[in-house]
């Protein structure tokens, strides 16, 4: 809020008090219009007011009564009744300040017309509590009580406004929170689920990759196995000498020759004889 007002202030204070060149930069994110009030006349009473009331407040009186005579210039020639009063109140609290209680009192009166005029709660109170200061200085204690009355029921108000905006603010900022949790809390189970998606995706993509490199690898061996040339082994059973030249009384000289027994699958390719020292199998 006021965030182009304060740029313009501060502007307006900086180059009222600083000799070299001063340059405002309004970087409001909703596009404020600083460049169309330069020179616009609220803006730049509200500047001189403002720098007013900074015046008095450190001290410097005569400097800020210059301040609020020209907002209050200002505002009387864009007929604005709560610049005027705003501007008023502050004379009228710089003159008070200072003693001078019936110059005072008679810009304080004008303030609360002008309040009066305009509806603003805000600167009612404050022109009623200036003239409770006043009236109150200079004894006169019945009207002192009216405007102290009047500053307490105005205060009062607002406070109450104030509070029914807190209660409706808090209200909202609580609804906002709740629905901000739920939707947290469901874009937390959306990405959980996304997260066991792309885990379970990835699992898979893991096994086929290794199902892929098994079933490749036996394929491999199977294409080796079938190119390597397959050597059958022959049977090759020792062989007894003819009976002619066997030596008489030998005890293998009554034993019969026995088939050799062949275990391939072909058993053309095993060869036998008529007799053999001992008997010989093929494996």
């Amino acid at each position: 809020m006021s965030k182009t007002t304060t740029t313009v202030g501060i502007g307006a204070a900086l180059a009222r008090y600083r000799d070299d060149k001063v340059v405002a930069i309004d970087a409001n994110p909703a596009s404020g219009n600083l460049a169309k009030r330069i020179n616009d006349v609220t803006s730049i009473s509200v500047a001189h007011g403002n720098l007013g009331k900074l015046e008095v407040l450190a001290g410097n009186h005569d400097r800020g009564r210059a301040h609020l005579d020209s907002a209050l210039r200002m505002a009387q020639a864009d007929a604005d009744p709560m610049a005027m009063a705003s501007a008023l109140t502050d004379m009228a609290r710089s003159y008070s300040m200072e003693g001078d209680h019936l110059r005072a009192l008679a810009l304080a009166e004008m303030a609360m017309t002008s309040a009066r005029e305009s509806g603003t709660r805000e600167v009612m109170r404050d022109a009623a509590e200036v003239l409770f200061i006043i009236n109150k200085a200079l004894g006169r204690t019945g009207a002192a009580l009216v405007m102290h009355e009047l500053f307490i029921a105005t205060r009062d108000s607002m406070l109450a406004e104030e509070d029914l905006h807190a209660v409706m603010f808090h209200r909202f900022q609580y609804e906002f929170d709740k629905k901000e949790a739920v939707q947290q809390a469901k874009r937390e189970q959306e990405r959980a689920l996304t997260e066991a998606e792309l885990a379970l995706h990835k699992a898979r993509q893991r096994n086929i990759l290794i199902g892929s490199a098994l079933l490749v690898a036996l394929v491999v061996a199977l294409l080796l196995l079938t190119a390597t040339p397959n050597a059958t082994p022959r049977c090759s059973p020792k062989r007894t000498p003819p009976s002619s030249m066997r030596r008489p009384g030998s005890w293998r000289a009554n034993v019969p020759a026995r088939p050799v027994k062949c275990e391939h699958a072909s058993p053309a390719m095993c060869t036998t004889s008529s007799a053999a020292t001992s008997p010989s199998w093929c494996s």
